[in-house]
């Protein structure tokens, strides 16, 4: 079976597919929405055309947030601790990806919207850039 992860597959999968048919290897175009049930007013065909960029974005998106935290606390929480503090934020990373889908549901069967579920987003957002401002001050460095 052929699996492909690249762009060209993502937004050309018919190449893998010829690849597939020439060579007699199965291949497997994966459709995100596939089963997902769409709200009146939103088009499923729009959606499923636009699903290889929607599904890129979503990839550079999550994709880019590692990067943007280490810098920060790289810049933020220098020291011996920085190890630690790492660790610590990819367990935190790592619990509210696990676990926030789970939340944001739960919250949209109680409420019938995601509104509770974006303003609980939001909080965690402010509270955790709150910390890491207060945690860490970092003074210039004035060259020599």
């Amino acid at each position: 079976m052929i699996a492909c992860l690249d762009l060209e597959g993502v937004f050309v999968p018919e190449i893998w597919i010829n690849v597939a048919e020439r060579t007699g290897i199965p291949a497997l175009v994966a459709d995100p929405f596939s089963g997902m049930v769409f709200a009146s007013g939103i088009k499923s065909a729009s959606i499923h055309m636009q699903a290889p960029s929607l599904v890129v974005a979503c990839g550079l998106a999550t994709g880019g947030v590692g990067p943007v935290f280490a810098a920060l606390l790289t810049d933020r929480l220098y020291g011996p601790r920085f190890g630690f503090l790492m660790g610590l934020q990819n367990i935190a990373y790592g619990t509210g990806a696990t676990l926030g889908p789970l939340l944001a549901g739960m919250l949209f069967d109680l409420s019938g919207n995601y509104a509770a579920a974006f303003l609980l987003l939001m909080a965690s957002i402010m509270v955790s850039a709150t910390i890491i401002s207060l945690l860490g001050r970092r003074t210039a460095l004035l060259p020599r």
